[in-house]
């Protein structure tokens, strides 16, 4: 029998998300210029702007002595709690919107049936407001029509004092919660029963009988709001490694949308999110940092995409039988992912990630213990053995390659940046110059004036490629930049700091002179 999601939560799992957005400023895509501070300001903005309509969960069970994972994989849809004065905004980006729909996302689902979650700060809010009056938890009749009707018809019902009860309908989970506070608040004498089929019933009240306590109904009303964010606070209870795919977006939202609004600084973010989540894996940076040697294994990684990489260690089995992969089963609980390719749905996304990591953790375990070792491996063991990749946050397109959640981030790595200059009066286009050197490696371009710019490339063959075929461009000089030749404003600084010094340097000599003829 499948365990229930709660004792699955406390196991190692895999997560991944999507997004209603991507990009919260026109001008806010990534750039090989940015250093990891200036891209968690970037992200950090996205991060408010934009919510998560899908969380994928996928966690791996090893099944006692075999040399099998079971997964356990869930796809929730997941919408923001509006509450009394918690509300939130829903910002959408038209070109996540589409990518959304062509994988097949269940918009209706999302809005009509998304679980609710709310954040740390949301539920102080209303914890307040219910520790005032647990009425509180009740809107204003005025905004919801359909308890205005219910109010009258219930009222109708006490004035006819025919019938002891009356049905009042089918609700959802939320909904009877509400009618069973508001029915108090309005109607002190009236008892309102939940039927185990969810229907609402009201019964008058005798002088012996009394009522549910209106403080338990607002706190149950309470607990159905935060729906999703008990989920995330049992993963952050669980301390339990945690492993995802690119993962830095899907942090920053988690952050923002479940615990509190992001801190102003990277470093301040780190440090949180390390407390809750002491051990998180990109598969990102694994490949990153272990290619060489998985290339010595025989397995040569192409793309890192996330289906790329599945498909290549999934047709990779015949060349690592040797080492006695895991096999891992997708448990049946999660019937629609057994058979079927739902890719960039959260869930399915998710099993991709912890399936990587696991064929992936597997080969280079082995390689460090020894392959008699193979069938004893456990998942702890896993991650002991790639301790130099963990908690480490994969960056794209940056000037430095992932964010460290532990430590202090890698220094500028990046080839480096290339002065470019028009040798004629004619002036240069940011476009052109991309696409002149695109050829030759991925490329970023920031006009300086209208005349010289600084291009930023991704590897050095592609660098020592275009310095070498620019060496004698008749229209353009191309050079390795460097900051005391070619940034104004550092050489302004070099020479008015010179001028000062000498300056310095005279009327000392001059005092020294005025001293000597004294003497």
């Amino acid at each position: 029998m499948a365990p229930n999601y709660r004792s699955v939560v406390l196991r190692a799992k895999s997560l991944d998300l999507e997004f209603s957005g991507l990009t919260a400023e026109i001008d806010h895509v990534n750039s090989l210029f940015d250093s990891a501070e200036f891209r968690y300001q970037k992200l950090k903005m996205m991060a408010k702007k934009f919510t998560i309509p899908q969380f994928g969960l996928t966690a791996f069970v090893k099944t006692k002595e075999t040399n099998c994972y079971k997964a356990y994989t869930y796809n929730f849809y997941i919408f923001p709690a509006s509450w009394g004065s918690v509300d939130s905004w829903l910002t959408c980006q038209a070109s996540s919107l589409k990518f959304l729909c062509c994988h097949e996302f269940d918009f209706n689902k999302w809005i009509y049936k998304g679980v609710s979650y709310l954040s740390i700060e949301q539920e102080e809010e209303l914890k307040s407001q219910m520790k005032q009056s647990p009425y509180n938890l009740a809107r204003d009749i005025d905004d919801d029509y359909m308890l205005k009707e219910i109010l009258r018809k219930v009222r109708d019902w006490l004035m006819e004092e025919q019938e002891d009860v009356i049905c009042l309908g089918e609700f959802d989970a939320l909904q009877r919660l509400y009618l069973q506070l508001a029915l108090k608040k309005a109607f002190p004498s009236v008892h309102v029963e939940i039927k185990d089929s969810g229907e609402v019933v009201a019964s008058r009240l005798t002088s012996a009988e009394s009522s549910t306590n209106e403080h338990q109904i607002a706190e149950n009303l309470l607990d159905n709001l935060l729906g999703f964010s008990k989920v995330i606070r049992l993963l952050i209870k669980s301390k339990k490694p945690l492993i995802g795919h690119n993962c830095l977006t899907d942090m920053l939202l988690i952050y923002e949308n479940f615990i509190h609004p992001l801190p102003d600084k990277l470093s301040e973010f780190k440090k949180i999110i390390h407390d809750l989540f002491p051990v998180i894996i990109d598969t990102k940076i694994l490949i990153r940092e272990n290619r060489k040697s998985l290339r010595g294994l025989g397995i040569d990684i192409g793309s890192t995409a996330l289906q790329s990489l599945y498909l290549t260690l999934k047709n990779s089995a015949a060349k690592l039988s040797a080492l006695n992969p895991p096999t891992i089963i997708i448990h049946h609980t999660s019937p629609k992912y057994e058979h079927a390719e739902h890719l960039h749905e959260a869930g399915y996304d998710s099993y991709l990630a912890g399936f990587i990591f696991i064929k992936l953790a597997h080969m280079l375990t082995v390689t460090k213990l020894g392959r008699a070792s193979s069938p004893l491996i456990t998942f702890h063991d896993y991650v002991q053995s790639i301790q130099p990749s963990v908690n480490k946050l994969y960056l794209m397109r940056a000037n430095v390659g992932y964010v460290s959640l532990k430590g202090s981030d890698p220094s500028y790595n990046i080839p480096g940046w290339l002065y470019v200059q028009s040798k004629d009066s004619s002036a240069l286009d940011a476009s052109e110059l991309a696409e002149l050197f695109e050829g030759y490696s991925t490329v970023d371009v920031r006009l300086i004036d209208r005349k010289t710019a600084i291009i930023a490339v991704s590897s050095f063959i592609g660098c020592r490629n275009i310095l070498k075929d620019f060496k004698s461009d008749g229209q353009l000089l191309v050079r390795k930049y460097n900051i005391f030749q070619h940034n104004k404003l550092v050489r302004y600084s070099l020479w008015g700091s010179l001028a000062l010094m000498g300056a310095i340097c005279v009327w000392a000599l001059l005092g020294d002179q005025k001293s000597s003829d004294v003497g």
